[in-house]
């Protein structure tokens, strides 16, 4: 997203490969290997009178199947494994998989167009499903987790998918924990996906506000995606819907839009409504915009200020990505006060939940979602400080 940025930044660093990286790294090793300039195509760096060169676009892989599937050093995946990972919820012997690359829409919050430009690539479900099977048979994995940034986009691969995950019978459960959108999931597929083993999925509304939809090109509908909820809540599924607020131009009026979304998914079922502050990610036309106009300031208070955002209070909202109408203050407020609320209703409303979770806490069992999952981390760090 900043490679010029980057390379002035640090000394240290001689080249800076774009995109996707599989090939141009494996043409820069080849080069060097070779005693030749390992200044490739697809590749940045800072030349001898101190110029930037930038070197090509953003290379697609066209063919990702001719890709090898991702190498897990021996016993690797059980340090990963026994050191309590967690992203979404903890499912045991779980690994990460890729289904797809690449996100075909635009939102301007998001920095996958400048990284990864809109082209969407789906993998052969053959290849998938020969990964799982590898995974199973060579690691005794008991569940799988998609990274993706936009896992189902077309139905009939997302069915063929699922019936193949059916008729292999792995006896392993599955999540999708990054956010997905909804178009796909009517009644058949979130029913393939309960038959399947698919238990935690994240929904990625982003906004309960049209308007800020419209303006950070959230291609939603509201009211289609709160009926897909439905149907996966009436599934047993547990549901996850990610929520922004603090968008620069976003009003109070907005923000409360959103926050009124979120209670009303609570009510209806929704296991977590996490709540974020917007902050404005490297390579994103939000970004850009603030850059432009001074209200972002490229310098190492920026960079630390993005990575402590679910830190203390005082950085619940990184200094300098100002939503103009709302102060960062009233901004932590309001992120503080929807989380205890949202976990208010939803253990009142669903009271079982209280039982399943001081179950699961106090016997370690698996959590169902990813606010045991952060329970039982503290808990075992905890032990693991006593003893």
């Amino acid at each position: 997203a900043l490679p010029e940025y980057c390379l002035r930044d640090c000394a240290a660093l001689d080249l800076i490969i774009k995109g996707e990286g599989e090939i141009t790294l494996a043409a820069v090793l080849d080069a060097h290997a070779a005693g030749e300039s390992p200044a490739v195509p697809g590749t940045c760096s800072i030349d001898g009178e101190g110029g930037f060169r930038d070197r090509g676009g953003l290379p697609r892989l066209r063919e990702v199947d001719t890709l090898p599937w991702p190498y897990w050093p021996e016993g690797y995946l059980e340090r990963f494994w026994s050191a309590g990972k967690s992203y979404g919820i903890s499912s045991g012997r779980d690994i990460p998989l890729l289904a797809t690359r690449g996100c075909p829409y635009r939102c301007s919050f998001c920095s996958s167009p400048a990284m990864w430009t809109t082209r969407y690539v789906m993998r052969e479900v053959d290849d998938v499903i020969a990964e799982i099977r590898h995974y199973v048979e060579h690691y005794g994995i008991t569940s799988f987790q998609l990274y993706d940034l936009t896992a189902f986009t077309r139905k009939r691969w997302t069915l063929e998918f699922c019936r193949r995950l059916a008729a292999e019978n792995f006896g392993v459960r599955w999540s999708l924990p990054s956010g997905t959108r909804s178009e796909v999931l009517d009644d058949e597929v979130l029913e393939l996906l309960r038959r399947t083993g698919c238990d935690y999925i994240a929904y990625a509304p982003e906004s309960g506000a049209p308007s800020t939809l419209k303006r950070i090109r959230k291609r939603v509908r509201l009211e289609r995606m709160e009926a897909s909820i439905r149907m996966a809540l009436a599934r047993g599924l547990t549901v996850r819907t990610n929520l922004i607020i603090g968008f620069p131009d976003e009003n109070r009026r907005e923000m409360f839009q959103t926050l009124r979304f979120g209670l009303r998914m609570a009510a209806l079922g929704v296991e977590e409504v996490p709540l974020f502050i917007f902050s404005a990610y490297p390579g994103t036309e939000i970004f850009r915009r603030l850059v432009d106009d001074g209200t972002v300031a490229l310098d190492d208070n920026y960079f630390l200020d993005l990575v402590s955002i679910n830190g203390k209070f005082s950085n619940l909202k990184p200094s300098g990505v100002s939503a103009r109408h709302v102060s960062n203050v009233e901004l932590a407020t309001l992120r503080l006060l929807f989380m205890l609320m949202n976990y208010a209703i939803g253990y009142l409303l669903h009271p079982r939940r209280i039982l399943r979770t001081v179950r699961n806490l106090v016997t370690g069992a698996r959590s169902a979602t990813v606010l045991e999952n952060r329970l039982q981390d503290a808990i075992r760090r905890r032990r693991v400080r006593s003893a």
